[in-house]
């Protein structure tokens, strides 16, 4: 389990072990539990696009 404090408009950003991409925002400030399996991964920088514009 994951606890962290988000500010009014921060985004959390979820990878899943398939590499679909989330993201979690918030409309205040709050505190929130993540329960998530282990091999999901969270952060607060997006994550990096593979495919780059021309390579579509």
């Amino acid at each position: 389990m994951l606890r962290r404090n988000q500010k009014r408009g921060e985004a959390a950003y979820i990878t899943l072990p398939d590499g679909r991409t989330g993201t979690i925002r918030t409309d205040r400030r709050c505190d929130v539990e993540y329960e998530l399996p282990a091999d999901v991964k969270i952060s607060s920088t997006p994550p990096q696009k593979l495919i780059k514009p021309n390579q579509k």
